[in-house]
């Protein structure tokens, strides 16, 4: 079996899905929060999605106030409080809050712990990668972002 067709197992339905990844509201944050110019060139997905370079999209999935907007609309899809969330996956509430806000990103311990409690990957957590999420975990998230467009439309 090919390593493609392993790292896929399971997600026979992804095409069909949109992907994880941040949005523009993401990027307008992390445009406001001032990045380094690396990382700047996520502005330019707006525009010019082709122009990013791979390593470019790594760093900018992998900033902290990335992986907090993960964490927090992964929270808000199961419908959890912050303190709910920190003591299901082992954390302190402040802890966690500071993984959410984008002050700090979780060290591999702390990952493992929140990838073992939310099923989640490391990929996932880290770098954005939508096929590191169950597909009932997705579904969630992906009915929670529909549901906040339809209520910012109103």
């Amino acid at each position: 079996m090919s390593k493609s067709s392993t790292t896929t197992k399971g997600r026979e339905s992804a095409a069909r899905l949109p992907a994880i990844h941040p949005g523009e509201h993401l990027i307008d944050e992390m445009e406001e929060i001032g990045l380094p110019p690396a990382q700047m060139a996520a502005s330019s997905l707006k525009k010019q999605p082709d122009v990013l370079s791979a390593a470019d999209r790594t760093q900018a999935e992998a900033h902290p106030r990335a992986i907090g907007c993960r964490l927090k609309e992964l929270r808000e899809a199961l419908g959890l409080r912050q303190a709910q969330f920190a003591e299901r996956v082992g954390l302190s509430a402040t802890t966690y809050n500071n993984y959410e806000v984008g002050l700090s990103r979780p060290d591999i311990e702390n990952a493992l712990r929140i990838a073992r409690a939310l099923r989640v990957g490391l990929d996932w957590i880290y770098l954005g990668q939508e096929r590191q999420v169950p597909q009932d975990i997705y579904d969630l998230i992906i009915e929670y972002r529909k549901r906040k467009q339809d209520a910012a439309q109103e």
